[in-house]
């Protein structure tokens, strides 16, 4: 798990990312980014229900942190990070997803 000094907590952080950021598309997810004021990254994850139950969202978005907590020292420092999990990512394997995200940074 991300501690708790990397996650956006709020969701008007959320929206300020995704407003005055940059998109990546990716297969797995659509990433918004933005420079931040701190000395760290901050990462969000969101899963909308077009992604099926409780199960299937949770799967996606523990998919998506384990990623990030692998490649975290690869990342630039200074941004925020807001990812918008595609339908996709729960039938695909961490190693995948932790591809592409190397691939996008």
């Amino acid at each position: 798990m991300l501690p708790k000094k990397y996650r956006l907590h709020n969701s008007w952080e959320f929206k300020d990312v995704r407003k005055r950021g940059k998109t990546v598309y990716t297969p797995y997810f659509l990433l918004n980014y933005a420079p931040n004021d701190f000395g760290h990254n901050r990462y969000g994850f969101i899963a909308t229900t077009k992604m099926g139950n409780a199960v299937q969202r949770h799967r996606g978005v523990r998919l998506g942190r384990e990623a990030v907590r692998v490649h975290h020292d690869l990342i630039k420092e200074g941004f925020d990070f807001v990812f918008v999990l595609s339908p996709k990512i729960i039938s695909v394997k961490m190693q995948d997803v932790a591809a592409v995200l190397e691939e996008t940074m």
